[in-house]
């Protein structure tokens, strides 16, 4: 069973796990031990791309040789991730203040969210940019397209912009939130491996805005 968290203690292992490339061919390695092939064909990368991650990882600590599988003549090598999550502390990373930190994670799920809505409004033509006043009378933007009346046919379902809540209000808000992440990650546990399950983005965003109006 593998621990259940490594932290990184080496410049080097900081820069794998905060490199994309990296986690990409680590993350297979979470749940099960595979060779550098099944590892390629996960990611969709070359071979060479994936033997090379992996020598570096290995190199670092951050995965390990889980044992051997026997074939005529030398025996494939079998990789496993060293725990199932890993931490990196804030001085080993390259950011100078915690909100480079969150925008460093933020801006990859916030892009493929952007790639993903730009494909499904690319038919229409007319899309604009509406500006509104929020619950706080600030004017925010948002995309319209016309050609969508309603939900599209692939689902696309957000909201972002500001509310007044009461505290009252913002606990049972917070509360609601866990318990919709609870059961979409219940969901996701069940329906992995379903014949017309399909990758979903999913953001659960709220927090209070400490400096006003």
């Amino acid at each position: 069973m593998l621990p259940d968290a490594f932290t990184a203690h080496t410049p080097e292992q900081a820069r794998l796990l905060l490199a994309e490339d990296t986690l990409a061919v680590l993350g297979p390695l979470i749940p099960e031990a595979l060779s550098a092939s099944e590892v390629a064909r996960r990611c969709g990368r070359p071979l060479n791309t994936t033997h090379h991650h992996l020598t570096r990882l290995l190199g670092a600590g951050l995965v390990a040789i889980a044992g051997e599988r026997p074939r005529g003549g030398r025996p494939i090598k079998l990789y496993r991730a060293v725990a199932r999550t890993f931490r990196v502390p804030f001085a080993l990373t390259p950011h100078a203040t915690v909100e480079e930190l969150l925008s460093r994670v933020s801006t990859t799920f916030v892009q493929e969210v952007t790639c993903e809505l730009a494909r499904l409004f690319a038919a229409d033509s007319g899309t604009e940019l509406m500006m509104a006043t929020d619950a706080l009378g600030q004017l925010g933007m948002s995309v319209a397209p016309k050609a969508l009346k309603a939900a599209p046919p692939h689902g696309a379902v957000g909201n972002m912009g500001r509310r007044t809540l009461s505290p009252q209000s913002q606990r049972e808000l917070e509360t609601r939130l866990r318990d919709l992440l609870a059961w979409v990650d219940e969901r996701a546990a069940a329906d992995g491996q379903a014949p017309d399950a399909q990758p979903c983005l999913l953001g659960l965003l709220f927090t209070p805005v400490q400096g006003g109006p």
